[in-house]
């Protein structure tokens, strides 16, 4: 199986090639790399830049008529490119053989095209980008999920053979749910973890609630789309209630008493809205950190088994520590919220194994997944990052 992921500006999917022949994949990725007009590589046989041209065209035509009536998802590549306009760039990018720098090439290979779109010089912004993130790798394992709207499953596809990351579990009959990595009530449409037991999909959904009560005005103001649902959320707070109007809008009322003066209302006030919804700091953090394990990849689950305790409302885990959250508003809009995971290379003594970024709507949270074995009890308080950070 040969999995090419092509990017333009407008559309980002994967193309799984199911050819039994490995020459017949070859000769695919010689002739994509070789017999078209390219305007730069991603790291070897990693990525490559493409116009579509005449010749572009040709080729990717030559390869549908050549393989097209075995391996139908080739005809994809010739689609793609009718929505392109002449001489315009694109990128595939052979996630199969990109390796740890897949995630390197999928980054770049997106700020260049968002940055023509914005009428920038793509060669710039590649190499910024490039080296930006080329310099993450020399300190990290950078992991990236839910950023190119390619839908991911993280874990063993075949439900006989999966062990939840949770408890444990193993057994077909123990995996009958989709267990979303991010709730999808927050917007996520796009990870989903196998490994995750119906059980614990149940009883962590209490966690998960913590984090989404942080989000309830947000997603309930930006109208994020819910399973079954395209209206906003209803919120109801103490001086406060926000709920979907005819047109399923939100539409918020505030208490009267709360408000200004009737004679000064015209001018903009300060309102804060109070949930009534309860959630705590450290539930928040749990969401946060249950997030990263249902992600992360599965032979790096052996080293948060003291966090995987922590998280779990039935066992009675207590940490004397946890270092401080990072909120930011970050000026941009992600409807589809998506995790960046870093895992250090190599331990220097300042750097915890392993740190993470939610991207959500217009903010992110930073924050360090805590109690794992090889950190030995590091990274506890806030002094204990400085450097880090």
């Amino acid at each position: 199986m040969l999995h090419l992921l092509l990017y333009t500006r407008s559309q980002h999917k994967r193309i799984c090639v199911d050819a039994t022949d490995s020459g017949i994949m070859q000769d695919i990725l010689r002739m994509i790399w070789r017999e078209t007009d390219v305007d730069s590589f991603l790291g070897g046989e990693g990525g490559v830049r493409l116009r579509n041209s005449p010749k572009t065209q040709q080729t990717f035509q030559s390869i549908v008529d050549k393989y097209g009536a075995t391996c139908h998802q080739l005809k994809r590549l010739v689609a793609a490119l009718t929505d392109l306009s002449s001489d315009e760039g694109f990128y595939i990018i052979n996630e199969d053989k990109s390796g740890e720098n897949a995630i390197v090439c999928r980054k770049v290979a997106i700020a260049c095209l968002n940055a023509e779109q914005k009428g920038q010089n793509w060669l710039v912004e590649h190499n910024r980008k490039f080296e930006f993130y080329t310099f993450l790798r020399l300190k990290f394992r950078y992991y990236s999920y839910g950023f190119d709207g390619i839908p991911l499953k993280i874990g063993e596809p075949d439900k006989t053979k999966r062990r939840c990351r949770f408890c444990g579990k193993t057994g077909a009959e123990n995996f009958h749910d989709v267990a979303h990595a991010i709730q999808d009530s927050l917007g996520n449409k796009l990870l989903i973890c196998n490994e995750e037991c119906d059980e614990c999909n149940h009883t962590l959904n209490s966690i998960e609630d913590n984090f989404l009560h942080v989000m309830d005005f947000r997603r309930a103001i930006y109208q994020i789309s819910r399973k079954k649902s395209a209206k906003c959320a209803t919120v109801i707070g103490y001086n406060c209630v926000v709920k979907p109007n005819d047109v399923g809008e939100a539409e918020v009322y505030l208490m009267d008493e709360d408000l200004p003066p009737k004679d000064q209302r015209g001018e903009p006030f300060l309102y804060k809205l109070c949930n009534k919804a309860i959630l705590t700091n450290e539930g928040v953090y749990k969401a946060l950190v249950k997030m990263v394990l249902d992600l992360i990849p599965a032979e790096e689950v052996c080293h948060f088994q003291q966090t995987i305790n922590w998280l779990k409302p039935d066992v009675n885990w207590h940490t004397d520590g946890l270092p401080s959250i990072y909120f930011a508003e970050t000026g941009e809009w992600h409807e589809q919220p998506f995790l960046d995971v870093f895992l250090r290379r190599e331990d220097d003594g300042i750097t915890p194994y392993c740190s993470a970024m939610l991207w959500i709507y217009d903010c992110a949270y930073q924050f360090i997944v805590p109690l794992v074995d090889v950190d030995r009890g590091r990274f506890k308080y806030d002094t204990d990052l400085e450097q880090h950070w």
